[in-house]
């Protein structure tokens, strides 16, 4: 069956843990979420939550450069083409833990942008907030979230935002 898992715990030779030692670690997010959504200007909740996604970011680098090698990490004549070839890779330990560790940082960089984006646009904290757990539960969902709060924040509350693009007007001479 394609959702068997093909292998048992993975050695990470480099790192002399396995898998089920470092996946606690990838755990880290979720406080570094807590701190985007509870503590935004605590002066290190940006050093905090960056250092947190670049570690996930480089941990992936180096479980990429352990597993490519590997049959595990891609198995004979597959490819991302197909859904079932996706299905193959990710019913590999290995690769749903690279996925995993990549769904951390990356969720968490998105996570760190929402925020960001918020504060130098002049939305307030609490909307940028609410779209946090839906981007690190749902990744995308949360930033078609906190676009569209966005854009109805600025409909509502910042119209001068919207003012046509200076230039010529149509019907101006």
């Amino acid at each position: 069956s394609l959702w068997t898992p093909t292998s048992k715990k993975m050695p990470l030779p480099y790192l002399g843990y396995t898998d089920d030692e470092l996946f606690p670690l990838v755990h880290g997010a979720f406080p570094a979420h807590c701190l985007l959504m509870m503590y935004p200007s605590w002066k290190y909740t940006p050093m905090v939550t960056l250092v947190v996604a670049g570690f996930y970011a480089m941990l992936y680098v180096v479980l990429l450069t352990e597993t490519s090698g590997g049959a595990a990490a891609q198995p004979l004549g597959s490819t991302f083409n197909t859904l079932e070839d996706v299905m193959r890779h990710l019913s590999d330990r290995q690769n749903a833990f690279m996925a995993y560790v990549h769904f951390a940082s990356f969720d968490l960089m998105v996570s760190r942008w929402i925020v960001a984006d918020a504060w130098s646009q002049g939305i307030p904290h609490f909307l940028a907030a609410a779209s946090i757990p839906i981007t690190w539960l749902l990744g995308p969902a949360g930033i078609i979230f906190y676009l569209g709060l966005k854009s109805g924040y600025i409909v509502v509350f910042q119209k001068d935002k919207l003012r046509k693009a200076p230039g010529k007007r149509r019907g101006a001479s």
